[in-house]
């Protein structure tokens, strides 16, 4: 329809890690042509298993400790 989609949050509690730097570099390189906001949102407990590698790569915007 007529959504316009111009954020993605992380909020990654349970499975894989595998790939989500990868889809934060994409994201972010799609933001060079329209800004493209990232979000993350880890659990309290530090690091956060499954957002601590990534929330480093210094691409997301905002991140917001759940």
């Amino acid at each position: 329809g007529d959504a316009v989609l111009d954020g993605i949050d992380f909020g990654i509690e349970i499975g894989s890690t595998q790939h989500n730097g990868e889809l934060a570099r994409t994201l972010n390189g799609i933001s060079q042509q329209k800004k493209v906001y990232l979000a993350a949102a880890p659990q309290c407990p530090f690091p956060d298993t499954h957002l601590d590698t990534d929330i480093k790569t210094g691409l997301f915007d905002y991140v917001w400790v759940q």
